[in-house]
C-alpha cells in the first residue's frame, strides 16, 4: 500500500456511496467537492466526481472495467484481483476484526463497505458518513452488521466519528449511527 494515501484526507468529511436502492434518492451532485468513496459500483449520475472506487466483487469489477480504466481513479483496490492494481489491499480470512493501518491485512468480511471504511479511516476522513446503507431486516446479527459495529468501535476509540446518513435504513442506531444531512435539503 502506498504510504502517501495515510492521513492524505486528514480531517475532512468524507462520504461512502453504498449500493441501498434508496441510493438514487440522493441528490449526490450536493457531494462534489467532498471525497466520495464508491463501491462495487460507478455512480450513474454524469457530473459527479467519485473520488475512490473500491471493489471486492468480481462481477462488477469486471462489468465495469472498461470505464473503471478510462478514468483512472486515485485509488482502485481489488483484493480478488489484487495483481491488476497499482494500490491494492491484502485481506486474511479468521476472527473478524478492525484494521486502522491498511498497509497490513484487513479482515476478508466480504463487503466492499467494510473495507471502504478501513480506507477512508486510514486516509484520515472524519467524520465518515454512509449513505445509500438501506440495511435489509435479514441482515440482523450477521456478519455484515458485525464489521459495520466493530468499525464504530475501532473509529470512535480513536475520537473520530462515522454516521449514516442513510434515511431509509434498518441498522440499529446502536451499530452506527445515523444523521440527518442538512446538504442534502432544498
Amino acid at each position: 500500500m502506498d504510504k502517501r494515501f495515510c492521513n492524505k484526507r486528514k480531517g475532512e468529511l468524507g462520504f461512502i456511496a453504498d449500493n441501498g436502492k434508496h441510493f438514487n434518492d440522493i441528490d449526490i451532485n450536493k457531494l462534489n467537492g467532498y471525497p466520495i468513496f464508491v463501491i462495487n459500483r460507478l455512480i450513474d449520475q454524469e457530473d459527479v466526481r467519485t473520488t475512490y472506487y473500491v471493489i471486492n466483487n468480481g462481477f462488477f469489477e469486471e462489468k465495469d472495467i472498461k470505464h473503471i480504466k478510462e478514468i483512472k481513479k486515485d485509488y482502485d483496490v481489488s483484493h480478488r484481483y489484487i495483481n491488476r492494481y497499482k494500490n491494492s489491499i491484502l485481506t486474511v480470512k479468521g476472527e473478524p476484526f478492525f484494521q486502522a493501518d491498511i498497509n497490513k491485512p484487513i479482515w476478508d468480511s466480504e463487503q466492499s463497505l467494510f473495507v471502504a471504511i478501513q480506507l477512508a479511516y486510514f486516509m484520515g476522513i472524519d467524520p465518515i458518513i454512509i449513505i445509500g446503507l438501506d440495511f435489509d431486516k435479514n441482515l440482523i446479527g450477521s456478519v455484515f452488521e458485525k464489521s459495520l459495529l466493530l468499525s464504530r468501535l475501532g473509529i470512535n476509540s480513536k475520537g473520530r466519528k462515522i454516521y449514516n446518513g442513510s434515511s431509509f435504513t434498518r441498522l440499529s442506531y446502536e451499530i452506527i449511527p445515523n444523521i440527518t444531512l442538512n446538504i442534502f435539503k432544498d
